[in-house]
């Protein structure tokens, strides 16, 4: 609804504007809360406030834990304002550095989100100040991947931030007729398989594989392209997984809300047997990341529970959902997480027996 949706807006930007980034926050989890339509959205909704606090307050602002909130949009549309403002890659890393010392200790995902963020505000620096590289995706794309190995060492830092930079260009070429053509399965995955760093290309695959999937309609199954035989190239087939995982992020979304899950189930169950596991992870990351603020681990809970998974997929779902609440929660918010897991499925290294 048109209407709801300027609401939503009009309320977070004043409230950000007149108290500040936690208040925002807290009134995020409560739109979260009462409106189920708003869980497929709030990482768009975050991602708005993190750009709208860097033209309000720039640097000059507290940082909170609850900048994790709605998969860390913040970050991601925060690094677009501070990049379209200052290219200077040591700057860049100082901030995500200073998100590491202020946040890391209670969200220790945080640093990470906001290296991933750099890819995002690279990219759309360039869309906006390179217009001449509208053409040309590659080049745009290289350029932007510049950016991330002058911020980033490692492949898995330099992964996250690419992937940023392929979620930004997506969501470019999407906005506009003109470039829709580049994001054609057949266009993007070529490009994917012509990247020549291994970290950027896994990037590509990851964050273009939600091209393939096809949000269903209520009741019915999704449906999931051949991506192993017509979009991975079979010198590039250990992305395969990768395409997978992702696409069905995109799908666990869709559960947050629900009191069945085996819809969702289904579209794994399409996936050839060798992938399901990285199917079914993917759900599970989408249920996570787009899950009530305060208690992410509700839905994947219900997930890990239904009697349509074997026994093995149940194990790995627990110890999934585990992983990410140890790099999400820390403290009073982990052990009251740990409580919604069975002691037969806890890792006692994040959920030691009481």
């Amino acid at each position: 609804d048109v209407h709801k949706k300027e609401c939503w807006n009009t309320l977070l930007f004043e409230t950000l504007e007149k108290y500040g980034l936690d208040e925002v926050f807290n009134v995020l989890q409560l739109l979260h809360t009462n409106n189920e339509s708003f869980a497929l959205v709030c990482h768009d909704y975050a991602h708005d406030i993190g750009l709208k606090t860097y033209i309000l307050y720039g640097t000059d602002f507290a940082l909170t834990e609850k900048t994790s909130y709605c998969n860390s949009g913040f970050y991601h549309g925060y690094m677009e304002g501070l990049i379209s403002a200052d290219q200077n890659p040591k700057n860049i890393l100082a901030f995500c550095l200073r998100v590491r010392d202020e946040v890391n200790s209670a969200f220790p995902n945080a640093e990470n989100q906001c290296r991933h963020g750099i890819g995002h505000g690279s990219l759309e620096y360039l869309v906006y100040e390179k217009p001449d590289l509208w053409g040309n995706p590659k080049e745009l794309l290289d350029e932007s991947i510049r950016m991330c190995e002058e911020t980033n060492e490692g492949y898995d830092d330099r992964m996250r931030c690419s992937s940023g930079a392929y979620n930004a260009y997506r969501a470019w070429a999407k906005s506009s007729p003109h470039y829709a053509e580049f994001i054609k399965p057949e266009v993007i995955f070529d490009l994917c398989a012509d990247t020549e760093k291994d970290y950027a290309k896994d990037a590509c695959y990851w964050e273009n594989a939600k091209l393939l999937i096809r949000i269903p309609n209520a009741g019915d199954a999704a449906e999931i392209f051949d991506v192993e035989s017509e979009v991975v190239p079979n010198d590039h087939a250990a992305f395969v997984g990768r395409v997978y995982r992702s696409g069905a992020q995109n799908i666990g979304k869709t559960g947050v809300h629900e009191n069945s899950y085996e819809h969702i189930l289904a579209f794994c169950r399409t996936a050839p047997v060798i992938y399901q596991n990285d199917c079914i992870h993917g759900l599970i990351e989408g249920l996570f990341f787009a899950g009530e603020q305060g208690k992410e681990e509700k839905s994947v809970v219900g997930f890990c529970s239904i009697p349509e998974l074997t026994e093995t997929e149940r194990t790995h779902c627990y110890m999934k959902l585990q992983s990410e609440m140890k790099n999400t929660f820390k403290d009073e918010r982990l052990k009251e997480a740990c409580v919604s897991i069975s002691d037969d499925f806890r890792d006692n290294e994040v959920c030691p027996l009481p």
